[in-house]
């Protein structure tokens, strides 16, 4: 029998099923990543010599900057930072904390409304320097950045 309908109606068989997607996750978050970073500045362009937290407001010369994922390799599934990039830096100062809250970051750091008049100054924009003097160098680590101004 299946040799008959073989050459009746050749060796293709085509099957056809109604597929359908229920989300019951209802989010559009569907992976969350957490990275953790630090950031210190340095006294040159060495990196060697940290600067003290109580110098840094003295200062009147270059900055050096180092930013750095922490945890390169972030969980068990082996998802890991491959490529860290510097695009986008402002500055501010303020006579108050200008402590940066993730869960409202419109009006806190460098976009809360308690920054000096004359800020902030965007010094590396879609990674590209434009502020005077600026540098930046992305590591070949990849887990870190270093900027100066």
């Amino acid at each position: 029998e299946c040799t008959d309908y073989i050459a009746t109606y050749t060796d293709i068989v085509t099957l056809s099923a109604g597929l359908t997607f229920d989300d019951y996750i209802c989010s559009d978050d569907l992976f969350e990543i957490q990275y953790n970073s630090s950031m210190v500045i340095y006294e040159d362009d060495t990196f060697t010599s940290e600067m003290p937290d109580n110098a840094i407001s003295l200062i009147d010369d270059r900055i050096h900057v180092e930013v750095s994922v922490n945890n390169f390799n972030v969980d068990s599934n082996g998802y890991a930072v491959l490529d860290a990039k510097l695009l986008n830096v402002w500055l501010c100062s303020s006579a108050s904390d200008l402590s940066l809250n993730q869960n409202d970051l419109t009006n806190s750091g460098c976009l809360s409304s308690n920054i000096d008049p004359d800020g902030p100054y965007r010094i590396i924009i879609n990674g590209e320097t434009v502020g005077e003097g600026t540098k930046s160098v992305n590591d070949t680590s990849n887990n870190m950045v270093r900027f100066s101004f």
